[in-house]
């Protein structure tokens, strides 16, 4: 969802998961999706494709995935290869000239429209 001046990012849910809770068993792809997403909106689009690299090798090289998709590895291990994964692509890209954000200037103040 956007508007002019805010952004919201979130999971696509159906429902709240409650059973999940504290198993270590929720698959955390569509949180770090929805980071994806604020990044992107950001502009920092490198970032993002580094993030969105590490959850496309977690899955398809190293086989990490949650039973929903698959496979029989816990929300921990899902995060941990992503963070490692994240690591690697960061020692191959050139992380010496970071973006700088791309923010929308607040001067376009329209009130919300449905």
């Amino acid at each position: 969802m956007y508007l002019f001046q805010y952004a919201l990012f979130e999971p696509g849910t159906r429902n709240t998961g409650t059973a999940l809770a504290g198993k270590n068993v929720a698959n955390p792809i569509s949180m770090v999706n929805a980071s994806i997403d604020m990044l992107d909106h950001l502009g920092l689009r490198h970032y993002a494709a580094i993030l969105r690299i590490a959850i496309q090798k977690t899955i398809t090289s190293d086989k990490i995935m949650t039973k929903d998709i698959g496979g029989s590895n816990s929300t921990t291990d899902v995060i941990d290869c992503i963070k490692k994964r994240i690591e690697q692509e960061a020692k191959i890209h050139d992380w010496s000239e970071p973006e700088k954000p791309k923010v929308r200037p607040a001067a376009e103040k329209r009130p919300y429209q449905v």
